[in-house]
């Protein structure tokens, strides 16, 4: 491409989502907000035969909130979004009252965890 080109390369953001998965990981677990951990999916082959690892659509990480409420993460690479059965999962876990997160970077997830964690305590997020 030639300088001064009507079209431009798009910038593609090469971060894997196992690297912002790790970020955000020890990132909750360092806030005091909440105990995560990396739920596995899919299926594995047992002594007895194929082992589903967790529900289909949940998050990818799990865990607790400081206020004791179920907590489920689903983390994306920048511009990806949910599959239909994230959503559907989602839709569950806030059905039952869950804290359902989904993010893009450890920013975006401890800022809604926090938002979280304020409106337990009573208190409004100042912007």
């Amino acid at each position: 491409m030639k300088n001064g080109s009507k079209y431009k390369k798009k910038k593609i953001d090469l971060t894997l989502e196992k690297d912002i998965q790790k970020e955000i990981h020890e990132a909750i677990n360092n806030s005091g907000l909440g105990f995560v951990w990396r739920q596995n999916s899919g299926k594995a082959r047992g002594a007895g035969g194929w082992v589903q690892m967790s529900r289909t659509g949940s998050g990818d990480l799990t865990g607790v909130t400081r206020d004791g409420k179920r907590l489920e993460v689903e983390i994306k690479r920048p511009g990806e979004k949910q599959r239909p059965e994230q959503m559907i999962f989602e839709g569950e876990m806030l059905k039952w009252n869950a804290v359902y997160i989904l993010a893009w970077d450890v920013e975006g997830a401890l800022a809604q965890l926090r938002k979280h964690d304020l409106m337990v305590r009573g208190l409004k997020l100042v912007k």
